[in-house]
């Protein structure tokens, strides 16, 4: 049994770990994580999904998974969850960047861009303009395409 709820201070260091675990970067982690959703299997956080948020638009970031869990439907259903809440609080677009998954997020009808399509307020992120490298593919979804 999974339990998907809104991350808290108390999950920051199982976070964290996770992140590393997966090689994602952390930086920025604590000023956001009022934003992250966890999934939990007992009592044991197994994944995560992050946004930090600049409304209208959404930046997606520390998607991960536990390597024991993973094909399991567990970060479809972690994604739909943060994108779910996102719409309901009247967010429209959002992007990510992401070296190793753009194969996940295109079945979840993410597409990819430019990087020069995305707007300033994203490119202007510690994620975007610095954490993420040049190499990274920029994707974005609007939430017409849920």
């Amino acid at each position: 049994m999974y339990t998907f709820r809104t991350a808290t201070i108390d999950d920051f260091n199982a976070i964290q770990a996770l992140l590393m675990q997966h090689q994602l970067p952390i930086d920025g982690l604590a000023q956001h994580i009022q934003h992250f959703e966890v999934v939990m299997a007992n009592n044991q956080l197994i994944g995560v999904a992050g946004v930090e948020q600049y409304f209208p638009f959404a930046l997606i970031r520390s998607v991960a998974i536990d390597s024991q869990y993973q094909h399991q439907q567990l970060g479809k259903q972690l994604i739909e969850v943060l994108l779910s809440k996102l719409n309901d609080a009247g967010f429209t677009t959002y992007y990510l960047l992401t070296e190793t998954a753009p194969t996940f997020f295109s079945k979840l009808n993410f597409h990819i861009i430019q990087r020069s399509e995305v707007p300033l307020v994203i490119q202007q992120t510690q994620e975007f303009a610095t954490i993420c490298p040049d190499s990274a593919i920029v994707m974005t979804k609007n939430n017409l395409s849920l």
